[in-house]
């Protein structure tokens, strides 16, 4: 045995055995032969992780769970998601982008990771929607832009995606454009948008990437209209990565949010369709209300 796979690490070790994340493993150089996922409780979302980062190189054998069939949508190497794409009506360069950057870069609308996180991303912005009919929308760190086009079909008025890769941007203009959407790269911190022009901001899995998250969240509050709303979300304490600058507990994280903004729902998610809280979206519970560890922090919060 090499190491042991978790996506929650407590401890560098187990009995002298390293206990490494997938993409840690990925870029470790170490020789693997095969990957044993044993766990009678978060299986599932340990292959998918680890599927996402090792594709079709590797054997990924499940203890306790039914075995995942490679077909399965989502579940696909780099040749596969490229077909997918392809399928999608993305250009060939496109889709190589997207599927040689898949660990960073996603489009949900196509189902370029594994439906488990697919559903992820999705479940957020329909959060976000609630508060989108009839509003100027900011999504912040928008990505490919599936997500800004889905809150312009949801109501919003008007969307603005920003995000600092220019690849991104292109591919959000070329494929998820909207008559009542724009892309344009620009910094998290520092957008040149209008003092108090949007209703609404989405910003999800950004703070942690970047170098001075309270400047990011300051500059939230500045374009913000009083009494407008943020919907954002961080890895739950996931640890330092090559993307990620910060790694924030769920203290840490309502310190960063409350410094401008009201929070009015402390939420946490967790991948697959349980638990149901009230009118939340599937995988999305309070975390004040449950014994769960969250996956991904989320919260909802109103400018002061």
């Amino acid at each position: 045995m090499i190491c042991v796979l978790d996506d929650f690490i407590e401890k560098t070790s187990l009995e002298g055995v390293p206990i490494m994340r997938a993409d840690q493993l990925s870029s470790s150089g170490l020789e693997i032969d095969a990957i044993v996922i044993s766990t009678e409780h978060d299986e599932s979302r340990l292959y998918q992780n680890a599927l996402l980062t090792f594709g079709d190189s590797l054997p990924i054998l499940r203890i306790y769970g039914e075995p995942i069939p490679v077909h399965e949508p989502g579940s696909e190497g780099r040749d596969r998601v490229i077909a997918r794409l392809l399928d999608a009506g993305r250009s060939r360069a496109d889709a190589e982008w997207l599927a040689d950057n898949r660990t960073e870069r996603h489009d949900a609308s196509v189902g370029t990771l594994p439906p488990a996180r697919t559903e992820i991303h999705i479940r957020r912005y329909t959060l976000a929607a609630r508060f989108a009919d009839n509003a100027h929308v900011l999504d912040l760190a928008c990505g490919t832009g599936y997500g800004a086009a889905l809150l312009a079909d949801l109501g919003a008025k008007r969307v603005t995606g920003l995000d600092i890769d220019k690849a991104c941007v292109e591919y959000a203009n070329k494929y998820h454009a909207r008559a009542n959407t724009s892309y344009a790269v620009a910094d998290a911190a520092e957008t040149h948008l209008e003092n108090e022009s949007c209703d609404l901001i989405t910003s999800f899995e950004t703070i942690e990437h970047t170098s001075d998250p309270s400047a990011v969240i300051a500059e939230f509050a500045r374009v913000l209209k009083p009494g407008g709303v943020l919907v954002i979300s961080t890895p739950n304490d996931l640890g330092l990565t090559d993307f990620h600058e910060h790694s924030l507990t769920p203290d840490q994280f309502r310190v960063i949010v409350s410094s401008r903004f009201d929070i009015t729902h402390e939420l946490g998610q967790i991948p697959g369709n349980e638990p149901v809280e009230g009118d939340l979206p599937p995988g999305i519970f309070s975390v004040r209300d449950s014994g769960l560890k969250p996956e991904t922090l989320l919260a909802i919060a109103i400018k002061r």
